[in-house]
């Protein structure tokens, strides 16, 4: 996150500037990799990889904008698009695989082709998809508290029109899922109020990033504190659970 921050923020084309810096330390970090695959002898990251990263980074955005709380101009757009289609140059990426090349509206098609593509992964994912994706959104609520693993899950089946998984979703969960969808659809395109909450939400995301990277003990430290805090409430609501359902004429949650 940090890498992406410093090129949306500086100039990746300017040598003095640590946006570049940044292009030539994750070159650099592929290169490694790409390396340390061939002498293991695994696969190694191909040109059609490094295309559906891009994927990942825009391809949503400009085709599920509207899902995820941003509503852009045409001219917005394609500004999108040159950005991740010059992204993609300095990371090695060749034109003919380069997922932002061409027009606006043909990378908009390309984009929803890889949607019916990974819906379908998804739907039928390979066996040990679930246990990564989870591990990786665990890591990630480790440095941004609000992305609940379960709830981000559900969201991203919801936006890409798949029937939810059996996933069975803790209170916490439904309370996430519906909070994230009604910040995203309403609350950020209120007049004033979208504006302030823009603001903070990017506030507080910087501020994770900041703490993890200065601090990269403190983020272990909460996620035990959130971990003692969630179960002590689930406690409760058992103990008043088993209460109310004690009594006949009492309201119960089960329906």
């Amino acid at each position: 996150m940090n890498h992406v921050r410093k090129w949306y923020t500086e100039d990746v084309f300017d040598p003095s500037s640590s946006a570049f810096r940044s292009i030539l330390q994750v070159r650099k970090m592929h290169s490694n990799a790409f390396r340390s695959a061939e002498s293991a002898q695994v696969s190694t990251a191909t040109q059609a990889d490094m295309m559906v990263t891009q994927w990942a980074f825009f391809g949503v955005l400009l085709t599920r904008g509207h899902r995820l709380g941003v509503r852009c101009s045409k001219e917005e757009e394609e500004g999108l698009v040159h950005f991740w289609k010059s992204i993609g140059y300095l990371l090695g990426i060749e034109d003919r695989f380069n997922l932002a090349s061409g027009e606006l509206e043909e990378v908009r098609a390309r984009c929803e082709k890889l949607n019916e593509v990974m819906a379908a992964h998804l739907v039928s994912p390979p066996a040990h998809f679930p246990a990564m994706a989870e591990a990786l959104l665990w890591g990630v609520h480790d440095i941004v508290p609000v992305v609940d693993p379960p709830a981000f899950t559900a969201f991203t089946y919801n936006m890409l029109g798949l029937p939810l998984p059996t996933l069975r979703l803790s209170w916490y969960s439904v309370f996430m899922l519906r909070l994230t969808e009604y910040n995203f659809s309403v609350l950020v395109h209120l007049p004033l109020v979208g504006r302030v909450l823009r603001c903070c939400q990017n506030g507080l995301l910087t501020l994770a990033i900041t703490i993890c990277t200065l601090y990269p003990s403190v983020p272990a430290f909460c996620g035990k504190v959130e971990k003692a805090v969630l179960k002590a409430m689930d406690g409760v609501l058992a103990v008043y659970h088993k209460i109310i359902c004690y009594f006949p004429y009492s309201y119960s949650f089960k329906r």
